[in-house]
């Protein structure tokens, strides 16, 4: 599970798109986006997917992602 910072997201359809984006990608278990924070947390399988391909997928929507961190 990754914590990802996205700057750019104004509104609950910015996060809903964000959220959207990530829980299509293979390999995507959980989503969760905080609006409040500007943060996208991700359960993933990491033998099918990587953060920077969940960073990818954000950035590709016009957001952008930051660094990911694992979350506690």
């Amino acid at each position: 599970m990754v914590d990802i910072p996205v700057d750019g997201m104004a509104c609950v359809a910015c996060a809903a798109s964000v959220k959207s984006a990530v829980k299509a990608l293979p390999g995507v278990v959980g989503v969760e986006v905080n609006l409040e924070k500007r943060n996208a947390r991700v359960t993933y399988f990491a033998s099918l997917l990587t953060p920077d391909r969940i960073v990818a997928a954000i950035d590709k929507l016009g957001y952008t992602a930051g660094m990911p961190k694992d979350a506690p």
